[in-house]
């Protein structure tokens, strides 16, 4: 066979595989896509799935102990919410996600600060806000199915609110190998709002068909 033809026939099998391989987004999905959690928050349980992961922003929506939406969000990285929906309520924020980006890889130390504007849709509202993330320790969170590596993260925000200065103190325990934060506390004015997450089913595992939504959680109105 001429040179010309073998170089070609060796083209048209790389680009067979290449068009047969799963992409990374595909790769990234199908390891994300379907996770479902189970957060303790005040009292009540609620249960957590993730549904969708494109650009980097993973989509979680969590349901009452009936099955009944409650809210929406989605996270850059899985880390920092870009936008949300709660009853009948949504808002977004407008930033710059490339100072996310710089907090990866995650090191103790690192950080970066945000400033952007926050979108009341429903209101027809925007308000300005300022963020300073920090990567503030490295720990072992313990769940009944193992071992989960995370970061702690602290998030310091303020909000330019009606004219008003707002902030508020919130600390994430982040997951790299979930992309997502299972425990969060928050600190605004006086008040603290915790929530944890008490069980997960990864997808894919024998646990995850069906079993989660059949722990019917105790109703509760918590918004993650």
């Amino acid at each position: 066979m001429p040179v010309f033809f073998r170089f070609l026939s060796l083209i048209l099998t790389l680009v067979a595989v290449i068009a047969c391989s799963p992409s990374t987004d595909s790769l990234e999905q199908a390891k994300y896509i379907g996770t479902k959690a189970i957060i303790k928050a005040h009292g009540n349980e609620l249960l957590l799935e993730v549904t969708g992961y494109a650009d980097n922003i993973l989509t979680s929506e969590i349901f009452d102990w009936n099955g009944n939406f409650v809210s929406r969000r989605h996270y850059y990285n899985g880390l920092y919410p870009v936008a949300g929906t709660e009853g009948s309520s949504q808002w977004e924020m407008d930033f710059d996600v490339k100072k996310i980006d710089a907090l990866f890889p995650l090191v103790i130390g690192k950080s970066t600060n945000i400033t952007g504007n926050m979108k009341d849709i429903d209101n027809d509202k925007s308000y300005d806000f300022w963020a300073h993330i920090e990567v503030v320790a490295k720990k072992i969170f313990l769940l009944p199915s193992g071992e989960e590596r995370v970061y702690v993260i602290k998030i310091s925000t303020e909000y330019d609110w009606n004219g008003r200065s707002k902030r508020t103190m919130e600390t994430v325990y982040y997951s790299p190998d979930l992309n997502m934060n299972l425990k969060g506390v928050m600190h605004e004015h006086n008040a603290q709002k915790y929530w944890r997450v008490t069980s997960i089913e990864k997808p894919g595992s024998a646990k995850a068909k069906n079993k989660t939504r059949s722990r019917r959680p105790r109703s509760g109105t918590v918004l993650i």
